[in-house]
């Protein structure tokens, strides 16, 4: 799942579905963060996650450890990029065909 920047996309998302483990990774040098969000439904319950890649496009991807869903739990993965901690989602993409 990339971001919807124009041009060379400036952040993407994935999950790796053995081991539950979404990862946010930064590829572009334009002093953004990406954050990506997994979204899913325990229950009546909605829920999420979320991990961001803070340290730049260095050609590493940070990974969120112990998600732990149940298997053939569908997901909705965003991917988006941020200015700094507390400011607003830029660029998001979605993806809405994910399995646990």
């Amino acid at each position: 799942m990339n971001t919807t920047d124009s041009g060379a996309k400036g952040g993407r998302g994935h999950f790796i579905n053995q081991g539950d483990k979404p990862l946010a990774c930064d590829t572009q040098a334009h002093g953004k963060r990406v954050i990506t969000y997994i979204y899913w439904n325990s229950g009546n319950q909605n829920r999420w996650s979320t991990i961001e890649d803070t340290n730049g496009s260095n050609g590493d991807c940070m990974v969120r450890e112990n998600v732990d869903l149940p298997e053939g739990t569908k997901v909705i993965l965003e991917t988006c990029l941020k200015s700094g901690s507390n400011r607003a989602l830029e660029c998001c993409g979605i993806n809405r065909n994910g399995v646990a």
